[in-house]
């Protein structure tokens, strides 16, 4: 019988992912508040009984579904797209190309000075939020009065790509909080 090394982690101790592969166990745990197991790493293992693969992975529970490996004509392999994030679908490159020519023109301040492109992901303060909630809320206006014809400050793209810059800057200082 062969034997698992595992390392489980308490809830507040932390393991950055990237170092988990540096780690020869075969599997490590971290018990949650909720008094649950979340599965960070797990090697595959093999079922005795059914000599399958068990696939886990970091975040993932362990099923024994066989892997799907794609095999190309060239002779290149790779594993399936099954259960992947598929950003290429879920984004609309003529938003995204907007979107850029609208950030790209907002980094032109007051002075004449051209300030980074990622300056806004550092953080608007202590007010952060209230800054981007009064902000969207503005170019929401926009938006709202573009829609039912009336004027506005600024035209409809204009408008759109506020309300997405105030959207992302929030959720983006949401997000980092939780992860810290």
């Amino acid at each position: 019988m062969q034997r698992l090394k595992v390392i489980v982690l308490e809830p507040n101790e932390n393991l950055s992912l990237g170092c988990a592969d540096l780690y020869e166990e075969d599997m490590i745990l971290r018990f949650t508040k909720e008094h649950k197991i979340q599965i960070i790493k797990c090697r595959y293992l093999i079922d005795t009984k059914t000599k399958e693969q068990i696939i886990a992975g970091r975040g993932v529970k362990p099923t024994t579904k066989k892997p799907n490996i794609r095999k190309f004509n060239t002779g290149a392999s790779r594993d399936s797209n099954e259960g992947k994030y598929d950003y290429e679908a879920f984004l609309s490159p003529l938003v995204i190309e907007a979107y850029g020519k609208y950030m790209h023109k907002n980094r032109l301040m007051a002075d004449g000075s051209l300030r980074d492109g990622d300056n806004w992901q550092k953080g608007f303060g202590d007010k952060h939020y209230d800054v981007c909630i009064k902000s969207a809320w503005r170019h929401f206006f926009d938006l709202w009065k573009e829609h039912r014809g009336l004027p506005s400050r600024e035209d409809i793209d204009s408008a759109i790509c506020g309300l997405l810059f105030n959207i992302m800057a929030y959720y983006h200082q949401l997000l980092k909080e939780r992860n810290k």
